[in-house]
């Protein structure tokens, strides 16, 4: 799978779209879900490594993405969103 995102500007644009459609309002002709736009948030990050600051803020955003997904995935809405502008918020 190939990275949406290339620099932090286009993964700061694509967390807006995650923080707007999870977890279940993505639009149908993107054939994207909850699960899969996390995919490509973790792919999307380690191809912005150098941008961010390296391995460690990598791992870290990898890690709140993971937590907002899993707080998304247990019906935690409000935490999962928050997360995801935490994420957006530091970069």
């Amino acid at each position: 799978m190939q990275p949406h995102c290339r620099t932090v500007g286009e993964l700061n644009d694509y967390l807006a779209f995650i923080l707007l459609s999870a977890p279940s309002n993505f639009p149908a002709w993107r054939k994207v879900d909850l699960e899969s736009a996390f995919a490509q948030l973790s792919i999307s990050v380690d191809a912005c490594a150098d941008e961010l600051g390296g391995p460690a803020r990598v791992r870290e955003i990898k890690q709140q993405a993971a937590d907002s997904l899993a707080a998304y995935q247990r019906g935690d809405v409000v935490k999962g969103a928050h997360i995801l502008q935490d994420i957006k918020h530091a970069l």
